[in-house]
């Protein structure tokens, strides 16, 4: 799903905060909902791994869109690691909680970005993985591989 489709879902869905706890929290629901694709742009970065211009970025994320598009009914895209798409963000965000209550809303508005997300592939009929850990990245690409498990071999 696209920045502007974000923006949009999260500006109609902003009634509920605010309403019930007011405009500095709609404004925080919408802004996490729509700028947490700004991973995507950190992961061009690591791939690219140089500093371009924004637009540059944004027509390398559309060229893989497009391939993504591509894919038939049950295939799968690449994985990839998106760190405001894992669970680690919403760790933190629920023990700064604690201390500022109204980081409910940047939760809820991630927590609506990524229900976009699989609605959006599961729409377009892709299998979309991504990383939901950052850590089960980190282990995954130090190939840690743990030794195969076979019927017949017995201690």
């Amino acid at each position: 799903m696209y920045p502007k489709q974000h923006l949009a879902m999260a500006a109609m869905a902003a009634s509920l905060p605010l309403i019930t706890a007011g405009v500095p929290a709609a404004i925080l629901f919408v802004t996490a909902s729509t700028l947490m694709d700004v991973d995507h742009y950190l992961r061009y970065l690591v791939v690219v791994r140089k500093i371009t211009r924004l637009k540059t970025a944004y027509r390398h994320y559309m060229v893989q869109d497009r391939a993504e598009r591509k894919l038939r009914p049950g295939e799968y895209a690449p994985k990839g690691l998106y760190i405001l798409h894992t669970v680690e963000p919403f760790v933190v965000l629920a023990l700064l909680m604690n201390f500022w209550p109204v980081l409910f809303w940047a939760m809820a508005g991630g927590g609506l970005h990524l229900a976009l997300d699989a609605y959006d592939c599961r729409r377009r009929g892709i299998n979309y993985t991504k990383y939901i850990s950052i850590c089960g990245y980190l282990v995954k690409d130090a190939r840690f591989k743990s030794p195969p498990l076979h019927r017949d071999s017995h201690p």
